[in-house]
């Protein structure tokens, strides 16, 4: 009846009603055709971040090549299309428009926490699916969005969880952390904390850092003051490793060992650093490295479609994005709809999706991908794997 009265209200006063709800009628397979799966993504293709972020739309457009080149998914093939927005959220939300009217079947991947912030409210209660953006922000996840479906664990999750692990595996200490000024940052902090707790060991203080044009020096002195023997780090890999180096050159690395969440795990940010500091790099990633036999299928894939992409870990987390949505459509059937794509994830238990990732498991009430994150350590400046990490939630 509310939904009757809206759309009568909507159409009294000229507007047209959106038929890309979400349910079962006509607008449930808005994007598909005979031959196509259409979807589309915004993207940070320029501007501060997107030597980070283009990488994650090339990794899975290589995918997609690839599996359209083998027959597609159910003989159609996926076409994305890709628009700029610059990592800026007006113009995230104008792609977001752009998409819609052009009836896309889902919005995918992407990459940046305050454009992904803007994504998601544009996109509520619209029904239009938003997949696997590479971004770890709490409003994605909690509550669960019924539309929303996220793979990287919250950066506040991988703190709680990477602290203790650390401690118990290299020793005890003091923790300080630092954190980049991005949507819920709080919660990165707090995660912290949390971390350390579980450790039972001493927090000392934190430090937040603008999220563009970062002093670091100066954050590497407040840091170096604080004498740590752990420093948590939450902040943009170009920053963490200015910080990082200059804190070497002055001789106040922290005692035991520098821990990071998974946007610390690129090729190029190991690269940055002094060997004095990646010697005590320790970070948590949602794919293996790309020396790793895992990563060859992808890794063939950028050679073969995206030759001009470097590999790094950004590229294979939108391979192995592509590769999760890729095994959804499988499964949502001949006639795909955007309810049966959402089944078909939520029916996602521990499923060996891709070669690059953990396992991946959905719910009805959880729409958080990953429970578990690679352990990853820098020998003779690569990345490998050190273990598994278990993630642990904020309710947990």
């Amino acid at each position: 009846m509310t939904a009757a009265l809206s759309a009568a209200a909507l159409a009294a006063a000229g507007c047209s009603v959106d038929a890309s709800n979400g349910g079962s009628g006509a607008g449930d397979s808005t994007g598909i055709s005979k031959a196509e799966i259409r979807i589309g993504t915004s993207n940070a293709l320029t501007g501060p971040v997107s030597s980070v972020c283009l990488p994650t739309s090339a990794g899975a457009a290589a995918w997609f090549a690839q599996v359209n080149a083998s027959g597609g998914v159910h003989g159609r093939k996926i076409v994305d299309k890709v628009l700029d927005d610059g990592y800026q959220a007006p113009r995230a939300a104008a792609n977001v428009r752009t998409l819609r009217s052009d009836g896309v079947f889902a919005l995918f991947g992407g990459c940046g926490t305050v454009t992904a912030a803007t994504i998601a409210t544009t996109l509520r209660g619209t029904g239009l699916p938003y997949l696997f953006p590479y971004a770890a922000l709490p409003a994605l996840v909690r509550p669960t969005q019924p539309d929303v479906y996220s793979l990287l664990p919250l950066y506040s999750d991988q703190a709680r969880s990477l602290i203790p692990f650390a401690l118990q595996q290299e020793g005890k200490g003091s923790v300080y952390a630092v954190t980049s000024q991005i949507p819920g940052y709080e919660d990165d902090v707090a995660g912290a904390k949390a971390g350390t707790a579980a450790a039972k060991a001493r927090f000392l203080d934190s430090a937040l850092l603008p999220a563009a044009n970062a002093p670091f020096q100066q954050a590497a002195l407040k840091a170096a003051a604080a004498k740590p023997d752990y420093l948590m780090l939450t902040v943009l890999a170009p920053d963490a490793a200015r910080m990082l180096n200059s804190m070497a050159s002055s001789g106040h690395l922290p005692a035991k060992g520098v821990l990071g969440v998974s946007v610390l795990a690129s090729q190029s940010f190991a690269d940055a650093l002094t060997p004095k500091a990646a010697k005590l790099l320790l970070t948590a990633s949602p794919t293996v490295p790309v020396n790793d036999p895992r990563a060859t299928e992808c890794l063939a894939a950028l050679r073969k479609y995206r030759p001009r992409t470097a590999p790094d870990a950004f590229a294979l987390y939108g391979c192995a994005a592509a590769q999760v949505f890729v095994a959804a459509m499988e499964k949502a059937g001949g006639q795909p709809t955007r309810t049966k794509l959402k089944q078909a994830l939520d029916a996602m238990h521990d499923a060996e999706v891709s070669p690059l990732l953990p396992p991946v498991g959905f719910s009805a009430g959880d729409h958080m991908g990953l429970r578990s994150m690679f352990l990853l350590d820098l020998q003779d400046g690569r990345f490998t794997v050190k273990g598994t990490l278990p993630v642990r939630t904020g309710g947990e």
